[in-house]
C-alpha cells in the first residue's frame, strides 16, 4: 500500500454541533492508497453525508474538520513536500474551506498556495495554525495562530514567536511549535512545546494573553486537553520522586 505513515485510518477529531449534527474527516483505503472525505451525520435525521472526498491522499489530504451552527470549516493538503527548506510539513500547502450546510454551498477561504490548517470554529471566528515558509537557519517548525473573520474574510496572526509570553520562555534551546487551537466565544488557546510550564489563553476581544496555569517543578508538559466557555480540561505529564512519568487529567475554572 501506498498510504503514508503519518495518515491513520481513524478520523482525526469529530466534532458534533448545537443542532445535534458530527463532522468528522476520516480515510480509508482506496486503490493502492488512501481516500480522505469530509463527513456530516445528521444524528436527529440518522443520514449521513460526504461533503468532500479526495482519492489520494499522497497528493491531497483532507484533514481535520470543525462544526459551529450550519458551518463545517477543515483543511485540505496538498503537494508532498520533500524540500523542509520551503517548508517544514510533509505537505507544501493546506488551505481552508467551508461548506453551508443548508445550502450545500463550498467556499474556499484561504489561498492554494498558502497553509493553514488545524480549524477550530465559534460563530464567525475562525482560529487555526498558518505555517510560514521556512527562514534561513531554522531548524524546526515555527508555526502561528491565526485568527479569522468569516464576514469579511480578514486575517489576524494573534500568537507568533515574537509574542510577549515567548520572551520569557523556559527552555531556549526547545522547538517553538504551535498548533491545536481551540476557539471559544471570548479565548483562543493552542498547544505549545515552547513554554511547557505555563498554559496561556488569548482574549481575542481584548487582545491580550492570560496566563492561566503554571505547572509544578517537577514536569514534562501541560496541555490544554478541551477548552469550555467557562473552564478547562488540562492533560499533564510530569516526573515522580524516582523519575518515573505520570500523567494526570483535571479541571480548571476560569470563573
Amino acid at each position: 500500500d501506498n498510504i503514508p505513515s503519518f495518515v491513520g485510518l481513524a478520523p482525526k477529531r469529530i466534532e458534533i454541533s448545537e443542532n445535534n449534527q458530527l463532522a468528522y474527516c476520516k480515510n480509508s483505503p482506496y486503490r493502492d492508497s488512501a481516500s480522505s472525505e469530509v463527513v456530516l451525520a445528521d444524528l436527529n435525521a440518522g443520514s449521513k453525508e460526504t461533503v468532500q472526498r479526495t482519492d489520494d491522499v499522497t497528493s491531497e489530504w483532507l484533514y481535520e474538520c470543525s462544526i459551529f451552527g450550519d458551518t463545517i470549516v477543515w483543511n485540505k493538503y496538498s503537494e508532498p513536500n520533500d524540500d523542509f527548506s520551503f517548508r517544514m510539513a510533509q505537505y507544501k500547502y493546506s488551505a481552508i474551506y467551508s461548506y453551508d450546510i443548508p445550502s450545500k454551498k463550498t467556499e474556499a477561504l484561504t489561498g492554494s498556495q498558502e497553509f493553514y490548517d488545524n480549524p477550530s470554529l465559534y460563530e464567525n471566528h475562525l482560529a487555526m495554525v498558518k505555517l510560514p515558509l521556512t527562514k534561513p537557519g531554522q531548524a524546526s517548525s515555527n508555526a502561528e495562530i491565526a485568527l479569522m473573520d468569516l464576514k469579511t474574510k480578514s486575517i489576524e496572526i494573534v500568537v507568533d514567536e515574537n509574542s510577549a509570553i515567548y520572551l520569557n520562555k523556559i527552555d531556549a534551546a526547545f522547538p517553538m511549535t504551535r498548533s491545536n487551537p481551540q476557539i471559544t466565544s471570548r479565548y483562543i488557546t493552542w498547544w505549545s512545546t515552547s513554554d511547557r510550564a505555563r498554559v496561556y489563553l488569548y482574549d481575542y476581544y481584548q487582545h491580550t494573553f492570560v496566563q492561566m496555569y503554571d505547572a509544578p517543578v517537577n514536569f514534562d508538559s501541560t496541555e490544554i486537553y478541551r477548552l469550555f466557555e467557562n473552564a478547562v480540561i488540562l492533560y499533564e505529564t510530569k516526573l515522580d520522586d524516582k523519575g518515573d512519568s505520570q500523567s494526570r487529567t483535571f479541571y480548571v475554572s476560569l470563573e
